[in-house]
């Protein structure tokens, strides 16, 4: 299917747009009762970055859903409303959050998620996977561990350093290396702790970073004590000063 551009406008006018062409395919049967749909599917045939996934698409499903023109089931996606029970390959014995992991770590090796770039909130994976928010942290909790995802005041960063691990670290949860509180590492033809190493002038990351770099992705102690090779996390906006009629802005 050709990519199919939304016109220009508000965040708040394309959304509107969305719900009601995604109505018209229900109303006319180019969507018949059971059809299935993705977002990541929406997202490439709107050309929809992760921007207007949360700003334009969510609120346009979500309009669908309360409307009762479509139906989600948790990890089998959505589907136009419909008599017909689920097919019996969406049932599955594997946990929710376990395949939201497995979901996320795809799109993560794909490519959909970009170095650096902010990725989505628990509360919108939440409705795209039709399941709590609370469940989506639980899938994420892995990908934190391995700092794949970076949390940050309130807000989740993808990785500065992604593309620079092995498919194998980022679709499968590293095995775990032992890194004691005395336990000594060798490099550098020396042995220290891994606290000790993160104080030596040659390591150029905080002690977290190497940690994760060491322990969870199984880097070589020489190279995760290297500095970071992606651009680094964008800095928090400031907020906006509040200035009182007593004062005046700075010039």
């Amino acid at each position: 299917m050709h990519p199919t551009p939304l016109q220009s406008g508000t965040v708040h006018d394309r959304a509107s747009e969305l719900t009601l062409l995604l109505a018209g395919r229900i109303a006319d049967g180019h969507w018949p009762p059971g059809h299935h749909f993705t977002w990541p599917q929406l997202a490439a045939e709107f050309t929809l970055d992760q921007y207007l996934v949360v700003t334009v698409l969510a609120p346009a499903l979500r309009a669908l859903r309360t409307a009762g023109a479509i139906e989600t089931r948790p990890c089998a996606g959505h589907r136009v409303t419909t008599d017909e029970p689920w097919p019996p390959d969406t049932i599955s014995s594997t946990p929710h959050y376990r395949h939201i992991e497995t979901e996320l770590r795809q799109r993560l090796h794909s490519g959909m998620y970009r170095p650096s770039s902010v990725f989505p909130s628990a509360l919108v994976l939440g409705e795209e996977f039709g399941v709590s928010a609370t469940t989506v942290q639980v899938a994420c909790r892995s990908l934190v561990s391995q700092q794949i995802l970076i949390p940050r005041q309130g807000i989740t960063f993808v990785c500065p350093d992604l593309t620079d691990l092995s498919p194998r670290q980022v679709l499968t949860p590293a095995g775990r290396r032992t890194a004691g509180r005395y336990e000594r590492h060798r490099a550098f033809g020396k042995e220290l702790t891994l606290a000790a190493w993160a104080r030596d002038p040659r390591c150029q990351v905080s002690y977290s970073t190497l940690r994760a770099r060491y322990v969870a992705w199984r880097w070589p102690l020489e190279k995760a004590l290297g500095p970071l090779t992606r651009t680094r996390l964008p800095p928090t906006p400031e907020r906006p000063r509040i200035h009182t009629n007593h004062q005046q802005p700075p010039e």
